[in-house]
């Protein structure tokens, strides 16, 4: 059985996407909850905290975050910020079945998670086009959600031998760009690993 910090989850389902896209969040201290009927997950692009039903967490830009469906969360934030963030509805569970962690420090594996989330939200910005064309990005959408909340599940969201070797080499590109075309600005070392998408 699950505890408080993770979600039984189904293997072999296709979530259903209620709601997708990149938000703001401009909350300083505590005194607003949320509670909403889906799961949410949520990449945060802010430093803060949170609170998910009665735990609190420091966050950290990079952090990734599953709201489970009917409990409450809160956030205090020392400045506005904005978050990738997935809805989705619960599901029956069935076997297998896998679990989710609440929260996860991303690290190096920020970037592929993004990458992922944007893919799902891009395919889901389709789901209400007409016809078969809404229905099949609404289904793309939901087995892209499921991989990836598969791969967090294990561990490996982009962490496999030869994927943390291309995240590696990538961050290592966006580094030197980044360098190359700010050549003349000072730049910190904090600076260059949050525009990589490293800690």
């Amino acid at each position: 059985m699950a505890d408080s910090m993770t979600l039984m989850w189904p293997c072999c389902v296709t979530p259903r996407i209620v709601r997708a896209g990149r938000y703001p969040l401009d909350v300083k201290d505590f005194r607003r909850s949320y509670m909403s009927p889906t799961h949410a997950l949520h990449l945060h692009e802010y430093a803060g905290r949170i609170r998910l039903g009665k735990r609190e967490l420091a966050l950290q830009p990079g952090d990734l975050t599953l709201s489970r469906a009917e409990q409450i969360s809160s956030y205090a934030l020392p400045k506005p910020g904005w978050h990738l963030c997935i809805h989705f509805e619960p599901l029956r569970l069935t076997r297998p079945a896998t679990a989710l962690p609440c929260h996860i420090a991303l690290g190096p594996r920020r970037s592929y998670v993004a990458q992922q989330l944007q893919r799902v939200i891009a395919l889901f910005s389709q789901a209400d086009s007409p016809g078969a064309r809404g229905k099949t990005a609404a289904a793309a959408a939901g087995a892209g959600l499921q991989a990836l909340l598969l791969e967090v599940a294990m561990g490996d969201a982009g962490a496999d031998g030869a994927g943390r070797r291309r995240l590696a080499s990538d961050a290592v590109h966006r580094v030197a760009q980044i360098i190359h075309d700010r050549y003349p600005q000072p730049l910190t070392v904090d600076q260059l690993a949050d525009a990589a998408g490293l800690s």
